[in-house]
């Protein structure tokens, strides 16, 4: 047996102590004639223990873009101070410190061969190590220690405990000094180890588990790396407790703290709600498609929850791109079920949504389609016909170029028309039901998913931008003289008609047109080019007779939408008179009523699909006879035309035909000789004249698709109004039209 000391210089000595939750094994290093060093460097040489110990093993979102980013993953947070709460640490007692600093001062080397127990532990604890023991007289035995290098004390003193283990002899701490008895002596006489640090001897430690409860450790312990017996369950605290030498608890200890790891620290956690489905039915579908059920592939690396009340899925993945493949997938099941009924709100772009509504519950639900008449006057309102009466209080003249409050009867109202939700009928899409909301201009549809895209392709469809007309109209009354004796139509349609001077004609269009003159419609209807302006036909006739032109409005129209042009008076008409037979001085009740008269021009115009304009036309010249101006039943002439057209855009249309004949019967004579008997007839006169006149109607309408059409119809009309403040031309009779066109 030999023993060798290697000394060093003072505060050479290091020593490293394991600190934290779980039992230290404590070393010695470096020999040192100080023993207040061997502390000091305890936090200077941290091992990787130490390192996993004070690791950041919290749990971190996912961060950066892509789908995650989108569905709300990986957003940056407000940075916020974290706040740290240590449990507490046990100080080592006055002892365990003497102890400690006794062992922190040299290096020896140990070499003792078949030496007994007596005289090895009086060697090492008392000679080398100075430490206080006491030996049972009942032990007996040889040990062998060989060191081939100086060691630090806590080291030989850790062999030499194992030494003793092994020949049945337990080192137990009492206090500041070392106990050694028979093993089998040392399971209930073991002492509470309750340092931070693994003290040399046999003792029992308390190690408390953070993450990971007790009863699931144990079992791997038991197997794998304690003996039988040595580790105990404290399940109030969720412990474990160990007994036996330094060494076994160390190894222990070190083997429990590898299972006591935070199982989210290294798992990436999603929680995505489900917005169209519900998340338990999606459940089974994600499962298959990550194959994570039972006996799957991925069923340990992933792992997904429904969270019911937020309708959400949870999602605990290992790696990023797992918890990202398993959003994706949530995204693309995420899908409205086919068979279940839900609400969609539909936003109306252009059409007014209540008629919208009628029209598709006509479709989709069997809803009776009403039904107009053939007539064209019967799409303009009663109450604004010629032969109709309007209640009115006094006649006034006015002038009116949009519809009024009566002309919205004039196209049929649309079936299940209300502002209540219009059931499913029994068509073939029963169970959908359609509402509108004129406030914000939106239509709402419950039904399937199916027929929601059904109805929503005809809304789409229907839903488009209405275009507009533009109508500029000039009523016109030519006198017929008698180159017009046969009519303003004939007289353009005659052979009269071109360039040269021949008859006083004018000629009015050019050689493209003439092919269209020849197109007349039925009740005298005449299609003009399409680059002749009724200011042109007016300026022409003016050239060979008197044209005086009663109205020239023009105004913008929505496409199939009445536009009603009026310029005249009310004249009141007595409808009934009564009187009491009871009482002969009864006052007289008359009932009147107001008629409209004057010009009143009606248009709806229709865009058909290839481009051309259908005109339902009704004109009316109406006025009150001069001798019964005053009476309550006055005699209201008119001349009235109703006729339907169709034109292309900027085509002018000629109606004409309606040709009225004044009769005028005048004396011209010398005052009271004129009047003489016989004689009288000498020295006056009689002047009988009949004066004819017809009224034309150019109709000239212009489609307005886009705003560019509309801009282009805006400078036509303000280069009218420049025209109309120019001097009039007078153009003479039979001055050919060459020369007035120009």
């Amino acid at each position: 047996m030999s023993v060798g000391r290697q000394g060093s210089a003072p505060n050479a000595c290091s020593v490293w102590v394991r600190r934290g939750a779980a039992a230290c094994l404590l070393a010695v290093v470096a020999a040192c004639t100080s023993t207040g060093d061997y502390l000091g460097d305890v936090a200077a040489r941290p091992d990787a223990l130490d390192k996993v110990a004070n690791a950041d093993l919290s749990a971190r979102k996912p961060s950066g873009g892509g789908f995650l980013s989108r569905l709300g993953f990986g957003r940056t947070q407000n940075n916020r101070q974290g706040e740290v709460y240590y449990g507490y640490q046990q100080q080592l007692t006055a002892g365990e410190r003497k102890s400690l600093e006794r062992l922190s001062g040299e290096k020896f080397e140990v070499n003792l061969e078949e030496a007994e127990i007596k005289v090895a532990a009086r060697t090492v604890l008392g000679e080398v190590l100075g430490i206080s023991y006491s030996l049972d007289p009942r032990i007996a035995g040889k040990v062998s220690i060989t060191t081939s290098k100086p060691t630090p004390a806590a080291e030989i003193l850790t062999m030499f405990e194992s030494a003793l283990h092994s020949s049945g002899v337990a080192m137990m701490r009492e206090s500041d000094r070392l106990r050694l008895i028979p093993a089998n002596e040392a399971f209930g006489a073991a002492q509470l180890d309750p340092g931070t640090t693994i003290q040399p001897g046999y003792a029992v430690t308390v190690f408390p588990l953070k993450n990971v409860s007790a009863s699931t450790i144990l079992p791997l312990l038991e197997n794998f790396v304690a003996r039988p017996g040595m580790v105990r369950e404290d399940p109030s605290r969720n412990a474990l407790i160990f007994q036996g030498t330094a060494a076994e608890r160390t190894a222990a200890i070190e083997a429990a703290r590898s299972f006591d790891q935070d199982w989210l620290a290294d798992q990436s956690v999603g929680i995505f709600p489900v917005n169209n489905s519900s998340a338990a039915t999606m459940m089974p579908e994600l499962t298959r498609v990550l194959d994570i059920g039972e006996g799957g592939r991925g069923r340990n690396t992933i792992r997904v929850e429904p969270i019911e009340r937020s309708n959400a899925i949870l999602v605990v993945a290992k790696t990023r791109n797992q918890l990202q493949r398993a959003a994706s997938w949530i995204e693309r099941l995420d899908r409205i079920d086919a068979s279940a009924s839900n609400l969609r709100v539909y936003k109306v772009q252009h059409l007014e949504p209540r008629r919208l509504a009628s029209m598709v519950n006509e479709i989709f639900n069997g809803a009776p389609a009403s039904s107009a008449s053939e007539d064209p006057a019967s799409q303009f309102p009663p109450g604004s016909q010629a032969d109709g009466q309007n209640q009115g209080a006094n006649g006034s003249q006015a002038a009116t170029a949009t519809p009024d409050q009566r002309m919205a009867d004039s196209l049929p109202a649309p079936a299940g028309e209300t502002d209540q939700p219009i059931p499913g009928g029994g068509g073939s899409q029963s169970g959908v039901r359609i509402a509108a909301n004129p406030e914000n201009n939106t239509i709402l549809i419950y039904g399937r998913p199916d027929q929601q895209r059904l109805i929503e392709q005809a809304i789409t469809a229907l839903d488009r931008p209405q275009e507009q007309v533009a109508i500029e109209a000039t009523i016109a009354e030519v006198t017929l003289t008698n180159e017009l004796r046969y009519g303003v139509q004939f007289f353009l349609k005659s052979n009269d008609i071109g360039v040269g001077g021949n008859h006083g004609s004018v000629g009015l269009f050019q050689e493209a047109s003439k092919a269209v003159l020849s197109r007349t419609l039925p009740g005298f209807n005449l299609l003009l080019g399409p680059d002749t302006e009724p200011r042109v036909v007016i300026d022409a006739l003016r050239g060979v007779t008197e044209v005086k032109v009663l109205s020239s409005p023009s105004v913008v129209v929505l496409d199939n939408k009445p536009a009603l042009l009026q310029v005249g008076d009310e004249i009141p008409i007595v409808t009934r008179t009564a009187q009491s037979v009871t009482d002969p001085e009864a006052p007289v009740v008359n009932n009147v009523e107001f008629r409209d008269t004057g010009v009143i021009l009606k248009v709806l115009p229709r865009i058909t699909g290839n481009g051309t304009i259908s005109l339902v036309i009704e004109q009316e010249i109406s006025s009150v006879q001069r001798s019964q101006a005053q009476s309550l039943t006055p005699t209201i002439s008119q001349r009235k035309v109703s006729s339907t057209v169709s034109v292309t855009s900027g085509q002018t249309v000629m109606l004409g035909g309606l040709i009225s004949e004044r009769q005028q019967r005048g004396r011209d004579g010398v005052p009271v000789l004129g009047d003489l008997p016989v004689i009288g007839d000498a020295f006056r006169s009689n002047q009988n004249s009949a004066t004819r006149t017809e009224l034309i109607i150019l109709i000239r309408p212009q489609v307005m698709k886009d705003g560019m059409d509309a801009q282009h119809v805006a400078e036509e009309m303000r280069s009218q109004l420049r025209l109309m403040n120019e001097p009039s031309r007078n153009v003479p009779l039979r001055r050919p039209a060459k020369t007035m066109i120009e």
